[in-house]
């Protein structure tokens, strides 16, 4: 196998980060600070990349928890749920949003979609261009290669996307660490032990 695979990989991947708003990590830090909770969501892949940023959120010490999970308590206004999606246009995602919003919660979406519903509904973004797939009317998607053939991807389906968002994240969780002062050996402090 080549290594020029695993290069245009990266390549992608850095091109998606190279395109995401400095003032728009900084803003988002800003929510993710002043919210009392912070609840995150995501489905599929992106879902697993939000499960990630969720564990180290909860590593800095703060009270931050997982939609969905049966040990999630209530939320309130002022609380700020963060959504990972690469299209916007996830269904439960988009009924979580709405839920939210009644409730008087802060939204933050983390997508490659600005215009999406999702992306329209939220009180602040970040946009990871990655060439999100986007979806059809009918529910299927749309893949990059789809709408622009000569951007066709070493990697499949959303895998820009979602490799972006875990990057994404864990610049944030590098940003707030700073920004809080706490240090990898607090952090590790709190790391799982019934393992």
């Amino acid at each position: 196998m080549s290594h020029g695979l695993f290069d245009a990989a990266v390549n992608e991947v850095l091109r998606a980060l190279r395109g995401i708003d400095p003032e728009q990590l900084q803003n988002a830090v800003a929510m993710i600070r002043r919210a009392p909770r912070v609840y995150l969501a995501g489905c599929g892949r992106s879902g697993y990349m939000m499960r990630a940023f969720t564990m180290r959120l909860m590593h800095m010490g703060l009270s931050a928890c997982f939609v969905g999970d049966t040990c999630t308590p209530a939320a309130r206004a002022g609380d700020l749920l963060v959504v990972g999606s690469g299209s916007g246009e996830t269904g439960s995602l988009k009924c979580c949003a709405a839920s939210a919003k009644a409730l008087g919660m802060e939204l933050l979406a983390l997508t490659g979609k600005p215009g999406s519903t999702l992306g329209r509904m939220a009180d602040a973004l970040v946009v990871i261009p990655s060439g999100t797939p986007g979806k059809r009317p009918d529910g299927s998607l749309v893949l990059p290669s789809d709408a622009r053939p000569e951007e066709n991807s070493v990697l499949v389906m959303g895998s820009v996307a979602e490799i972006s968002l875990l990057i994404c994240t864990d610049a944030l969780v590098s940003l707030l660490m700073e920004e809080l002062g706490v240090s990898p050996d607090e952090m590790a402090r709190r790391h799982a032990n019934l393992e």
